[in-house]
């Protein structure tokens, strides 16, 4: 926590359980730079819906924070605080307007080391939910409807987000005996409007975070025409199916704890 790596003196000193201390011994150390610098120096911002994207690196796991401010008339404030020690590290600060904002971002350690400043401007992409009265449930020949705690819609009606006690639809199960056991479990739901998705929110079960049930991977598929009077094989999670041909997919994830794989 000295700042400097200008050549510094100290004094040393040693003590007993008793608090009696030794005659100093005058040193004079060279601190070496503050990690903080070094992440610092990584970050890269992107621009993002309804906010920026910070991902920076962190290669011996240094316990630290990210702060981003932003400009609110004629001064900056502080939009939020991330703490992070992972070696990779990504955040999203959201709830911006799609007006051009300007930002500063800086790095702290937990000595209260501090790195510079980055100073960077983004007209943050626009975005807006989406009207979630509009969806209804499209049952699919091997599509898995099973409930637990709640009903199928209970994967969009809101009640579930980040209340670990409210009811919702969970994914540990599959009710559809056309599927045997097989995975992936699918399920399908009709948006009601034509739209380009930004980001999807998926909320673990609560108190059994990244277990009973949760969703390891994930992958997500589009289409706006609906095919009718399809044999039911076409509609297959596994290889008997060839519904993939005629839909898009939007994108793949995997869930990773924050402290990293177990």
């Amino acid at each position: 926590g000295f700042g400097t790596t200008d050549p510094v003196e100290v004094a040393l000193y040693t003590v007993d359980f008793s608090m009696n201390r030794s005659e100093p011994v005058i040193v004079t150390i060279q601190p070496k730079e503050a990690y903080v610098h070094e992440v610092f120096r990584s970050i890269e911002p992107m621009n993002d819906f309804a906010g920026i994207t910070l991902k920076w690196q962190n290669e011996i796991k240094l316990p630290v924070s990210i702060t981003l401010l932003y400009k609110d008339g004629d001064q900056y404030v502080e939009k939020e605080t991330y703490f992070s020690d992972l070696k990779e590290g990504e955040h999203a600060f959201r709830s911006f307007d799609d007006v051009l904002t300007q930002f500063k971002v800086f790095v702290k350690d937990q000595w209260d080391n501090c790195s510079d400043t980055l100073s960077f401007e983004f007209t943050p992409l626009y975005e807006v939910p989406l009207d979630r009265t509009k969806y209804k449930q499209v049952k699919l020949p091997f599509d898995c409807t099973s409930v637990q705690y709640g009903a199928w819609w209970a994967v969009w009606d809101n009640c579930h987000d980040g209340d670990a006690f409210d009811l919702g639809w969970v994914s540990a199960l599959d009710n559809n005996p056309e599927n045997e056991g097989r995975f992936p479990i699918m399920t399908t739901f009709d948006l009601g409007v034509y739209a380009q998705l930004s980001r999807v929110t998926m909320w673990m079960r609560g108190l059994v975070e990244y277990g009973t049930g949760a969703f390891k991977k994930v992958e997500f598929w589009g289409t706006d025409e609906m095919a009718t009077n399809k044999p039911n094989d076409y509609w297959a999670s596994d290889d008997r199916g060839s519904w993939k041909n005629d839909w898009i997919k939007l994108g793949e994830f995997e869930t990773t704890k924050p402290s990293g794989p177990s």
